[in-house]
């Protein structure tokens, strides 16, 4: 399932994990990461949004960890008014997961695609 449709955001809706170490904490968070695909915000917002439960999948990617200076998020639309003339990033130091928690402020840059 794609984190976006164009009726519909997923982002933040499921579980993410960092910096996990060993083979039994990765088996064991990928279980959480799927088991996530029902937790009550996740059900709510597919009831919400008319999207049917039997329909939704979750891959879970593993990747060697990195050290991040900086992170951010990019759309490729402005997502508040759909203006696909605009380019949107909002930006922190550190982990980009902390911007899709909701834990810090992110910089915030409306970017126009022709200039």
């Amino acid at each position: 399932m794609p984190e976006d449709l164009p009726n519909a955001s997923f982002a933040g809706q499921q579980e993410s994990c960092l910096n996990i170490k060993g083979a039994a904490d990765v088996v064991n968070r990928v279980q959480q990461c799927c088991s996530s695909l029902f937790t009550d915000r996740a059900t709510y917002y597919r009831h919400k949004q008319h999207f049917p439960h039997e329909k939704v999948a979750l891959s879970a990617a593993i990747q060697m960890m990195v050290f991040s200076k900086a992170s951010g998020i990019m759309f490729s639309v402005n997502v508040a008014d759909g203006d696909a003339s605009k380019i949107v990033i909002d930006a922190i130091y550190g982990l980009g997961e902390y911007i899709v928690l909701g834990k810090v402020t992110p910089d915030h840059f409306v970017i126009d695609k022709q200039s």
